[in-house]
């Protein structure tokens, strides 16, 4: 009797331990950020929005080389050589900077800050900064591949249709980018607590000038 009691108990063990594993395995760090447990709050929304700082904002230069977006201009240390290097004229078959990371962190970021619990200006505003970086990346792209695919959501890896489709035209997606950059400059902050370090609506519209000017350009003599 003893022998059949122990064998129940421990046959109710395995159906508990069993019945609960999945929810067990579930449940998330307790000592680690994941994206569930990431979007709570306006502050972990900005910590988040400092990586796109160390891919972009290198527009000035140095000495003689030149920069992104800001380049030859008087009265700083960015005066082009008279004898400057040539664009690459021809696309390499790859590399090159061929790739669409940025894209893919600037719309999770779009996409998730929707889901935080903070005031609709402060929605609006940090939509905005995605969507300015979202802007700067695509004019990287088309300024040095023309035709590219164009996103606006984040895809998952088993999305090969979205993956491997064709390049939209050049006009398409600049026109997005001209969106972006105008959603930008109406809803970003034009004053933040952040000591001149952060974007603001004017730090947009300057560069939102400066790529409008660029692809302007670019349409009227190529």
């Amino acid at each position: 009797m003893k022998v059949t009691n122990k064998l129940i108990l421990l046959f109710l063990c395995i159906v508990a331990f069993v019945g609960c594993e999945d929810d067990y395995l579930d449940v998330p760090p307790q000592d680690l950020l994941t994206d569930e447990t990431y979007w709570t709050s306006e502050g972990n929304v900005k910590a988040f929005a400092f990586g796109f700082y160390n891919g972009y904002f290198r527009g000035y230069g140095s000495s003689y080389s030149w920069g992104n977006y800001f380049s030859g201009q008087s009265l700083n240390d960015d005066f082009a050589s008279t004898n400057p290097s040539r664009f690459t004229q021809q696309v390499p078959t790859s590399g090159g900077g061929w790739g669409f990371s940025w894209v893919r962190k600037a719309n999770i970021f779009i996409n998730r800050v929707q889901t935080v619990p903070m005031e609709q200006e402060a929605i609006n505003h940090w939509t905005g900064i995605g969507r300015f970086f979202r802007a700067l990346e695509y004019h990287d792209l088309t300024s040095r591949f023309g035709d590219v695919p164009y996103f606006d959501t984040e895809l998952s890896e088993n999305d090969n249709e979205q993956l491997y489709k064709k390049r939209d035209e050049r006009t398409f997606v600049m026109d997005k980018v001209l969106e972006d950059l105008q959603y930008a400059a109406d809803n970003v902050r034009a004053s933040v607590d952040d000591n001149g370090l952060e974007v603001n609506k004017y730090v947009v519209l300057a560069y939102m000038s400066r790529i409008m000017l660029y692809e302007g350009t670019w349409q009227k003599y190529q």
